[in-house]
């Protein structure tokens, strides 16, 4: 089918056409190569929430960026005239997500300004897990507030120790991504919410709103998420973050087989950081159209949602997932059950784990590495028998999975922003990974440990960054600067000599450059990329030696 059409875009027609669904429509992605004329001029129009400018202040001396810019117009209305359905665009992603046909998709493949098509993934949250036969510690006492059920999984990180100095995640904005949020529940009572939005039914309710809905419980799973993060019911419940402010985002469709796709979660990402957003917690995992071997920090929609977030200054913690349950599969290409799945593979996430009372790894919780080496996940915490509020009443302290800890993590990430304001998102990440349990021992059960707020409070951030784990005869070094304007040095260290080539691709997968393609001898050696006719964005360096590749992420600032 592809060779019938001159396609100017990058197309997977045989992924498309396992996407078709039972009205003959696919659920797709237009990605354009660029965003029309005029864009330094475009930017100039553009105002940012006062949050959002003090986060992103931290990070760049001008903080309106390329991501800020609309779609142009025109291709947007190019796509209309085909007659496809556009359900959302991003400005991130420079993309617009349609419901079309075949026919009307292999028209737009041959327009000269779009780069790629591909299928909308879907989400899995992983399975809830009932697990109750859970080790409890004894009560420390010395703690000035009365967590009650919560007890365990507070002191557990030492979060009741950074409460007693007075940090509570105050003046952080937290962005939750979840399935709906029933705000009745007394959890909430205290709770500040800033603004919700339902992406399902664009509106700004997120709990319960249709029959379908309340008959499958939609709003249940991201009522217990967000009161394990904000609850506050002293000798209840009280989350690590109750003193925070709350962004909540409506995500996911749960009625019947139905599961919500990629392109909702990229758009309330872009939404809770244009509206001041700090923090961003997610409990979900994509995996159609995806295996293993796409985890590599690169490919997945989401996994580069996540990134762009990151590289705008927000701490993005995520959950690794519920799938290790299942044995590896003998072709892991083939599937993503056993390992992480996007956008925990996300270099610049903190994709969190689960273990037990006793600190030991829960069975289920998703292991690492990434596809292309890195270690996963970056941390742990209590992913058995937390409690939580309960959607239908009451309380519960059996909530498992890794869906529970990872609001855990996103909490005290709020609480060390709150005690260290100045901080950027990748110091918070770094101090979270650097002080937890296993930090001098990582490895692809635990991550870096078990999180410990009381000492990564007090870490002595130097500006190092963490050393990822490379083969020892070839390492691309970290490049800098990075942001970088409008030339960045790329530095390589070789063990052996070897043929080494490294390739600059666009965050569509674009090759733009090749910066080396020699044979390199022992030793250093630097290269420097000028990127002045290059679109400001996330490019990606990819380098290879024999059968290794590495690669890295760099954002281009003008």
């Amino acid at each position: 089918m592809a060779a019938c059409i001159a396609a100017a875009a990058d197309v997977d027609f045989q992924k498309l056409n396992e996407a078709v669904r039972e009205d003959d429509q696919i659920h797709a992605w237009i990605m354009f190569k660029d965003k029309g004329p005029n864009v330094a001029a475009r930017k100039q129009n553009i105002t940012l929430h006062p949050k959002t400018l003090e986060r992103r202040k931290k990070l760049f001396s001008e903080p309106v960026t390329w991501y800020d810019v609309p779609v142009h117009q025109k291709y947007i209305n190019r796509i209309i005239s085909v007659g496809v359905e556009v359900r959302r665009e991003s400005k991130w992603l420079n993309a617009l997500s349609v419901f079309a046909s075949m026919e009307q998709i292999q028209t737009i493949a041959g327009m000269n300004f779009v780069t790629r098509i591909q299928p909308v993934a879907k989400l899995r949250r992983g399975k809830h897990k009932t697990i109750n036969n859970m080790t409890h510690n004894e009560r420390r006492n010395s703690s000035l507030m009365d967590y009650g059920l919560a007890q365990t999984q507070i002191e557990m990180m030492n979060c009741d120790l950074a409460h007693d100095i007075g940090y509570f995640g105050q003046g952080v904005r937290i962005l939750v991504i979840d399935t709906g949020f029933d705000l009745t529940h007394e959890a909430f009572d205290s709770l500040h919410v800033i603004d919700q939005w339902d992406f399902i039914n664009d509106d700004n309710n997120t709990a319960n709103e249709t029959d379908s809905e309340t008959h499958d419980n939609q709003h249940n799973h991201g009522t217990s998420v967000l009161s394990i993060m904000g609850a506050y019911v002293p000798g209840t419940l009280i989350g690590p973050a109750f003193g925070s402010e709350y962004l909540l985002a409506k995500t996911e469709i749960v009625a019947e087989e139905i599961q919500q796709e990629e392109d909702n979660y990229v758009a309330a990402l872009e939404w809770g950081e244009a509206n001041g957003a700090d923090v961003v917690n997610s409990s979900l995992g994509y995996l159609d159209w995806y295996s293993y071997c796409d985890m590599d920090g690169n490919t997945a929609i989401t996994t580069i949602g996540v990134d762009i977030a990151a590289s705008l200054g927000l701490v993005c913690v995520t959950s690794a997932g519920n799938w290790a349950n299942e044995d590896p599969p003998e072709d892991p290409c083939e599937s993503l059950s056993y390992y992480i799945s996007a956008p925990a593979d996300a270099d610049s996430v903190i994709a969190v784990g689960a273990v037990s009372a006793d600190s030991l790894i829960v069975y289920f919780s998703s292991r690492g590495p990434s596809y292309d080496g890195r270690i996963k996940p970056e941390v742990s915490a209590l992913g058995v028998g937390v409690a939580a509020a309960n959607p239908s009443g009451g309380y519960s302290e059996f909530y498992s999975g890794t869906s529970a800890s990872s609001p855990l993590v996103a909490g005290v990430a709020a609480v060390l922003l709150s005690a260290n304001p100045q901080w950027t998102n990748m110091e918070v990440r770094e101090a979270l990974m650097m002080t937890a349990s296993q930090a001098d021992m990582p490895n692809n059960d635990y991550g870096y440990g078990l999180v410990n707020i009381w000492s990564a409070i007090f870490y002595n951030y130097s500006g190092s960054t963490i050393p990822p784990q490379r083969p020892a005869s070839f390492s691309l070094n970290t490049v800098y600067p990075n942001p970088f304007n409008p030339s960045v040095t790329l530095s390589i260290s070789m063990a052996r000599a070897s043929l080494v080539t490294i390739n600059i691709f666009d965050i569509n997968g674009r090759r733009i450059t090749t910066i080396c393609n020699e044979l390199l001898d022992i030793g250093d050696h630097h290269f420097i990329w000028n990127a002045t006719a290059q679109p400001s964005g996330i490019y990606i360096v990819r380098s290879t030696a024999g059968q290794t590749a590495l690669s890295q992420k760099i954002t281009l600032i003008k």
